[in-house]
């Protein structure tokens, strides 16, 4: 089962905008990934954050090669991320837990990804 998303338009200067429709689990029923939890990046952003965009950016080429879904959440729609986070987007969480600010540190990223063993990417198969 895959998670619905769509893509809107930030600006015209910007990468694509990713949102998510609801949070699911998503589960394959391929070998390489049997019937496990696909991991949620969720990207803390605002909508006039350019370092955002290039994160955006990043982590949609890291889907090449690992299989995981992305949330982007805008922190002026949560007074609570808004307050935590104001100063310090682009934030990245894996599965609600903190990875990195200010920039995607791709390394760690890759290696909590690889926790999960859903890598290399299941789309890539021949």
């Amino acid at each position: 089962m895959f998670r619905i998303v769509s893509v809107v338009p930030r600006h015209a200067s910007s990468f694509p905008y990713i949102l998510s429709l609801g949070v699911t689990k998503g589960t394959f029923s391929s070998k390489s990934c049997s019937e496990k939890e696909i991991p949620i990046v969720k990207l803390f952003t605002s909508p006039s954050c350019t370092l955002c965009d290039e994160v955006l950016f990043q982590l949609e080429q890291l889907r090449h090669s690992h299989h995981f879904k992305i949330d982007v959440v805008n922190i002026k729609e949560n007074q609570l991320w808004k307050k935590k986070y104001q100063y310090d987007i682009p934030v990245i969480h894996v599965n609600d837990q903190f990875l990195c600010k200010h920039s995607l540190n791709s390394k760690l990223l890759q290696a909590r990804l690889e926790e999960f063993s859903i890598s290399p990417n299941p789309r890539k198969r021949q």
